[in-house]
């Protein structure tokens, strides 16, 4: 239905990424993601971790994942809820230029302020919500974040709720 906010649905596929997980570290050395790999078996989205390095650090990751991809449209970054809102945005700048897939669970998942003050700073699209774990919060999510529903991503974890 349009105007409806998307949801995307994860799954674990836990044996192939720990087999993929050293010839991802092998090829792409600190980039320590076999999602990076998967992109070889047809995903047409790949997804690596920031926040735990520098700023500096994680553009040179996006980078060098950009380089095998193609475009920064076909990568996602999860920041797995590690920054305040101050860092949020300043992230947010600096990969605005890359026209990323998505920027996923910048901060606290209950901070619906943060969400919604950082749609103000980031055009792009982004998603939360997989470690939200009752039907309010997921209700308090859609009220009060600022979920854009042109653009942004439910991420529901049904099998963690």
């Amino acid at each position: 239905m349009p105007g409806e906010l998307r949801t995307c649905v994860r799954f674990d596929i836990g044996a192939l990424l720990r087999h993929l997980r050293a010839i991802a570290s092998e090829r792409f050395g600190r980039l320590n993601s076999a999602d990076v790999v998967l992109d070889g078996l047809g995903y047409r989205v790949v997804k690596i971790k920031i926040g735990g390095e520098s700023l500096d650090e994680d553009l040179r990751r996006i980078e060098a994942v950009i380089a095998v991809v193609g475009s920064g449209e076909r990568v996602a970054v999860d920041v797995n809820g590690r920054f305040d809102l101050q860092t949020a945005i300043r992230y947010a700048r600096a990969l605005a230029p890359y026209n990323l897939f998505w920027l996923e669970e910048v901060g606290d998942p209950l901070d619906y302020g943060l969400q919604a003050e950082l749609a103000n700073h980031y055009d792009r699209p982004m998603a939360t919500g997989e470690n939200l774990f009752s039907m309010q919060d997921a209700r308090n999510l859609v009220r009060y974040a600022g979920m854009r529903r042109d653009r942004d991503w439910l991420q529901f974890d049904c099998a963690l709720s």
